[in-house]
């Protein structure tokens, strides 16, 4: 077992005042900020990859807050193979603090919902989770239309956390067409994109007529778009021109 200098940064040796990283290079680390939810491997976005659509791992959730990358590798291979156990109560607590996060937002989410009064700011905050939420779900039905439709579809109920839904409905193993329509058309469904849409609409209509009126045709035409999906001959290009005009409308709003 070898001591280490809790005085001085693991990587450049600036002092860090107790801390095993200087701040420096702590936001110089390779952070693992966009990867895909059940691997946790690094990607594009934070859609499932094309690996686990096509072949799902036997878990749901995967969180990595490093990428393996200098210097994070050295550091592992550092506790590994010399026992320098210091190394390995940064990394453990690099994971709790990702824990904590995670725990914080969670409860900011619900001290939103539940104690916030129902103002102005309150419904900003709403339409922001409303258009955080559709272009995530555009992204994630992105990647599923991309991937093999022969593969299982356990993995899109529970992200869009509608599993238990789908299973009230229909009992029976989740199939393409009931899911997409689930997920696109379904206004009963608070995950669905035409039942954000419908809040983010009547948001919008509500904020005109606290402060003069407001353009929101754009969005009564994305929700309106909706309808029009066929989830029977669902194409990208309409789950992309959704996502499209989310980000104008984001940009004006």
């Amino acid at each position: 077992m070898r001591l280490v200098d809790n005085w001085h940064c693991r990587f450049c040796g600036d002092p860090a005042r107790g801390l095993p990283v200087c701040a420096g290079c702590r936001d110089d680390l390779p952070w693992n900020d966009t990867a895909c939810p059940r691997c946790a491997l690094p990607g594009a976005s934070h859609s499932p990859c094309a690996e686990c659509l096509s072949k799902p791992p036997p878990i749901d959730l995967s969180v990595a807050p490093f990428v393996y990358a200098p210097p994070i590798d050295q550091l592992i291979r550092r506790f590994k193979f010399q026992r320098v156990l210091g190394d390995a109560r940064w990394l453990s607590d690099a994971l709790a603090e990702l824990d904590q996060t995670v725990t914080a937002t969670t409860t900011l989410s619900g001290f939103a919902l539940d104690g916030m009064v129902r103002d102005a700011g309150w419904r900003f905050l709403s339409v922001g989770r409303r258009i955080e939420r559709l272009q995530w779900l555009c992204d994630t039905l992105r990647e599923a239309i991309t991937g093999p439709q022969d593969s299982e579809f356990n993995w899109l109920l529970e992200l869009a956390d509608s599993i238990v839904t789908y299973r009230t409905r229909y009992r029976s193993r989740p199939e393409w067409m009931p899911v997409l329509d689930l997920l696109i058309r379904d206004v009963a469904n608070p995950r669905s994109l035409a039942f954000q849409m419908k809040g983010l609409v009547d948001a919008a209509v509500r904020l005109g007529e606290e402060f003069g009126e407001l353009d929101h045709a754009g969005l009564a035409g994305a929700a309106a778009s909706i309808d029009t999906i066929d989830p029977d001959g669902v194409a990208l290009a309409a789950i992309q021109g959704l996502n499209a005009r989310l980000v104008t409308d984001n940009a004006e709003l």
